[in-house]
Parts: C-alpha cells; sequence; structure tokens
C-alpha cells in the first residue's frame, strides 16, 4: 500500500503554557470541528516523510483522525492511503 501527506488547514488556540489546542480544521473546502484532543504524542507515521511532528489524536464528528504538527515547517497534516 502507498501513502501520502494531506496538507491541512487547522486552526489552532495557544494556550497560557505555549501548548497548542486544534479547534476546527479545512479539507477539501469543508470545515470540521474538533470536538475532543484524545492524546498528544511526539510520533512520526512511518508511512511519509516528516520531520519530527507531533501526532494529535483528535474526535471529529465522534470518529478518531491523526493530525500532525511539524514544528520545523510549521505546517499540519493528515496521512490518507492512496
Amino acid at each position: 500500500m502507498e501513502y501520502e501527506r494531506v496538507p491541512l488547514i487547522v486552526d489552532v488556540i495557544f494556550l497560557e503554557d505555549g501548548t497548542m489546542k486544534p479547534r476546527k480544521l479545512m479539507y477539501n473546502e469543508q470545515v470540521f470541528d474538533i470536538k475532543k484532543i484524545v492524546s498528544i504524542k511526539r510520533r512520526a507515521p512511518s508511512v511519509v516523510p516528516c520531520i519530527a511532528p507531533t501526532e494529535y489524536t483528535v474526535l471529529i464528528d465522534n470518529v478518531e483522525k491523526k493530525i500532525y504538527f511539524e514544528p520545523d515547517t510549521f505546517r499540519w497534516f493528515s496521512v490518507k492511503r492512496r
């Protein structure tokens, strides 16, 4: 199976302690509300190239999704099968 990075537009709130809290994301001109952050881990997906991202497991429409933030490039992305 082949995978690809999918760039995302993410609306983020920065908290007083400097942490980020993603609130919404935009994909294919649709906006999705992030209802809950399930977990935050320093983890890279093994199937696409990336530079030390943080993995956010989030709840969107009652489905857990993984999104990634790459601090070296300041970019958000997800991974999907081609």
